[in-house]
């Protein structure tokens, strides 16, 4: 018994490669690591993982930007009114197409405003409803005495998208979002 174990075990020792041969079967294998092409793939969908969660982390909420048009109305709303009661300069705020804008009166010939953040027309985004109390085209004049006409003299202007509304109410003295009746522009 003890010679079959023996030849056995020389048999085992013969068939098992050493580590010689271990290291010559690495060299000649393919399958050696990672390759160049597969790291740049990986790195490509890291990367539009990372594009893609930064587009959604960045893009504007509806109420954000509702909120924004709105105060940037109500801003330029009071820098007309402004405006007017320094140079006494009558000017128009006018309104159509989902978008406004103002001009001065001159005499009796309407001319760009001067300001050029006024003279501009705004267009407002197409995904934001803006309407008017007046209706979706109108103007009102802005004059330098703060005396408005009765029929013009409370307008609200609405933002809107998804359920969400801001409002800005122009009363002839000046603009306020409805939440803050009371703040002074």
């Amino acid at each position: 018994m003890l010679t079959s174990y023996s030849t056995d075990c020389k048999l085992a020792r013969t068939n098992s490669p050493t580590l010689r041969d271990l290291q010559t079967m690495n060299a000649n294998t393919s399958d050696t690591g990672i390759s160049l092409v597969e790291v740049l793939v990986v790195l490509a969908i890291i990367g539009a993982i990372a594009v893609s969660t930064l587009i959604t982390l960045r893009s504007p909420d509806s109420a954000h930007e509702i909120d924004y048009e709105a105060n940037l109305f109500k801003s330029k709303v009071n820098s007309a009114i402004k405006y007017t009661l320094f140079t006494g300069q009558s000017a128009y705020l006018i309104w159509a197409d989902s978008s406004y804008k103002f001009e001065l009166v001159h005499r009796t010939v309407r001319l760009p405003h001067s300001n050029q953040h006024l003279s501009k027309t705004r267009q407002i985004p197409n995904n934001i409803v803006f309407n008017t109390s007046m209706g979706d085209k109108g103007e009102v004049a802005i004059i330098p005495n703060l005396v408005v006409p009765s029929d013009k003299a409370n307008i609200t202007f609405n933002f809107s998208r998804d359920g969400h509304v801001s409002s800005v109410h122009y009363d002839g003295a000046r603009a306020h979002l409805a939440h803050d009746k009371g703040a002074s522009n």
